[in-house]
Order: structure tokens, then C-alpha cells, then sequence
């Protein structure tokens, strides 16, 4: 469990990337392999697509298909593998094989919180979320799940689903924080927040 306080910096919450248009393009950027697990080349995407990619574990590719990280392996330097997630996982999926939720999943260290944890940061508490129903334009409570793992998320530190980029630019000037308090969050938050992550008011 996650000790009460702990002190996370919250300054670059989790975004969905998207592969640019330009990607394979003759006069474009370089492009590098990404693979599954079997070491079957998924596509190729220009190398800082690949490199946000590892960062944020999820992206959209050129094509629409959105792939998440897998696992670590060896089928190019990069040593990370990918899969193609279901059609239904808007957002991509977790670390725990769960679907991200916009501003209810959050990445952690495994070594420090587990996985599937729900936690309370008060900070978020009362907050109005950017976006619509069902994913955002509600009052957060301060109920998250550490549903991932993160390239940068070590210690104690947590990464912030926010899922688009204008999400995170609105939450950023709106409330600027760059460091939370991160409590266990069972008792206050209920395990219900595991089911019902989509909340509109």
C-alpha cells in the first residue's frame, strides 16, 4: 500500500499520442520497427513516436489501431514489446490488463504501490475535469486506480491519465499542481471505483 503521505510529482500527466501523418513519408523523419511478442513487426513509426511510445506505454498508430506495451523483450534494442489492443479499449490498456480510464487510472512504481491499488489524492478532490461525460466534465472525488506502469514513473511518483493533450494543457494552467498527496484510498473510495471509473457528476 501506498504510504500516507507521499509526496508524487504530478507536473506531466499520461497522455494518449498518436502517430503523425507524415510517418514512412520519403522526406519524413527515420522510422524504427515495433513489435509483438512473437517478434512479428507490428508497423514501423518515426523514432520519437517510438520513443513516446515506450514513455507512455500506449499510442494510436497512423492506420487507427492503438498498441499498448506488453512486456519487456528482445526483439529490438529498444527492448520492449507492444500488442494491438481491442477495438473497445478507447483508451488503451494498464500494466493489469485493464482498460485506462481518462483521470481515474494512474501509473505508479509496482515496487512501491501495487498494482490494482485504489488510492485517494485530495489535491484532485473537487476538481472539475476537462473534457465530456462519460470521460471527463465531472467533479473529481480524488478516487484513482493504479491501473500502469510507466518508462518514468520510479519512486514515489505517480503519472496522471489525462488522455489527450488539450486535457492535460487544461488541467495544467487550470490547477498547475506539481506534487500531490497519495493516501491509501480502499476505505474512503470504496472497490466499487474499479467498476464504476466513469462517473459524470
Amino acid at each position: 500500500p501506498a504510504e500516507a503521505p507521499a509526496e508524487a510529482p504530478a507536473e506531466a500527466p499520461a497522455e494518449a499520442i498518436e502517430e503523425g501523418d507524415d510517418q514512412g513519408a520519403a522526406d519524413g523523419p527515420a522510422t524504427v520497427a515495433i513489435f509483438d511478442a512473437s517478434c512479428e513487426e507490428i508497423a514501423n513509426v518515426d523514432a520519437e513516436f517510438a520513443g513516446d511510445l515506450r514513455m507512455q506505454g500506449s499510442g494510436v498508430l497512423r492506420d487507427g489501431r492503438l498498441v499498448s506495451m506488453h512486456r519487456e523483450c528482445g526483439c529490438d534494442a529498444g527492448g520492449l514489446c507492444f500488442f494491438v489492443a481491442s477495438e473497445d479499449a478507447k483508451w488503451g490498456v494498464g500494466a493489469a490488463n485493464r482498460e485506462l480510464a481518462p483521470f481515474r487510472s494512474v501509473a505508479v512504481d509496482s515496487d512501491v504501490v501495487a498494482l490494482n491499488q485504489t488510492l485517494y489524492i485530495p489535491e484532485l478532490d473537487g476538481l472539475k475535469m476537462p473534457g465530456r461525460p462519460p470521460w471527463g466534465g465531472f467533479v473529481h472525488d480524488g478516487c484513482v486506480v493504479a491501473e500502469d506502469r510507466g518508462g518514468g514513473v520510479i519512486g514515489k511518483h505517480i503519472d496522471f491519465f489525462a488522455a489527450r493533450h488539450g486535457y492535460y494543457r487544461a488541467l495544467l494552467q487550470a490547477h498547475g499542481l506539481t506534487s500531490v498527496s497519495v493516501y491509501e484510498g480502499s476505505d474512503r473510495c470504496g472497490d466499487d471505483i474499479h467498476e464504476t471509473r466513469y462517473r459524470t457528476s
